[in-house]
């Protein structure tokens, strides 16, 4: 059988050796970058579903609400016929206040504020119209009351 004797090439495979440590070091680089990539990529597509089902959740949440309180003021103000009313408001950025906080507050008041006076304008108009038929019932009234005593004095 033949022997290797490996002392003579001594300097050969210690330059395999350290290339070899080389490539293996950049491998376990280069295979924790792609398993960084790879765990971010699945992350990101949980928490891109978890935000789709978290904006239906909260819409089916709503819906339940505002059918409970529905069915609330049903149940216990069944005299009541008025009409509710539900306000949706969209947070603007570009307000007068520089704090973040105060700029929604002043918005919700804003918009609160022309919704009263758009109500008010609404009941001005519904008041004129019944100051009319009222106007027009009561010279109906009197037209009839003065027949009716003409005809009682006959």
């Amino acid at each position: 059988m033949a022997t290797i004797d490996f002392s003579q090439n001594k300097s050969e495979y210690q330059f395999i050796s350290f290339n070899g440590g080389i490539i293996y070091i950049i491998g376990l680089l280069y295979l924790g970058f792609i398993i960084v990539n790879l765990i971010i990529a699945v992350v990101g597509d949980t928490y891109e579903k978890i935000m789709s089902v978290k904006k239906q959740t909260e819409l089916k949440l709503l819906a339940e609400m505002l059918h409970d309180q529905y069915l609330f003021e049903k149940l216990f103000f069944p005299q009541n016929e008025e009409l509710g009313y539900l306000i949706r408001m969209k947070y603007v950025e570009n307000t007068e206040s520089s704090d973040d906080w105060e700029g929604r507050v002043n918005y919700i008041v804003k918009n609160i504020r022309t919704s009263i006076e758009s109500v008010e304008r609404g009941q001005d108009k519904i008041n004129e119209r019944l100051d009319s038929q009222n106007a027009a019932i009561k010279q109906g009234l009197d037209s009839q009351n003065a027949a009716i005593k003409q005809g009682m004095e006959a």
